[in-house]
């Protein structure tokens, strides 16, 4: 309820929301082959009838959605921020494009390091989560510290 609310205020529709979420599993599929090369000599020579592809693009849609609803959570905190110049002059979805535009590239940066320092898939992901819950606590932090009297966490 509230999230349809707040999907409502970001003004995307359905498809664009399933595209959003869409775009952002292929980072979490590249990282897992790139990041466990064994994996790829688990799958049958004709992949796209193998199972455990499939098992494997699920997860990494589940990890998008994941990353695109704490992106919603950390646009909702920012413009909940006291003496914030956001809520006069951006709406949610200004917001909202601008914090997923940050998590990918992060995203791009977590996955450049996790390679070069030759670290698995694991550590992608504690870079990449690690990143985006810095940033909604740091919001959280911020609105607590400066103590806005309508805050709301939702």
């Amino acid at each position: 309820m509230i999230l349809n609310t707040i999907i409502k205020d970001i003004e995307i529709n359905r498809k664009t929301l399933f595209f959003l979420v869409l775009g952002q599993t292929y980072y979490f599929l590249i990282a897992f082959f790139l990041f466990n090369p064994n994996a790829i000599n688990l799958l049958d020579e004709l992949f796209l009838l193998d199972y455990k592809f499939y098992l494997v693009l699920f997860g990494s849609f589940v990890l998008s959605i994941l990353w695109f609803l704490m992106n919603i959570s950390v646009s909702v905190i920012s413009l909940l921020l006291p003496n914030s110049n956001l809520l006069n002059s951006k709406s949610l979805s200004e917001v909202f494009v601008n914090s997923m535009i940050y998590s990918i590239g992060y995203l791009t940066l977590a996955m450049l390091i996790t390679f070069l320092l030759d670290y698995n898939f694991k550590h992608f992901i504690v870079y990449s989560f690690t990143f985006i819950t810095t940033r909604i606590l740091w919001r959280v932090i911020k609105c607590v510290t400066f103590k806005k009297r309508n805050f709301k966490f939702f």
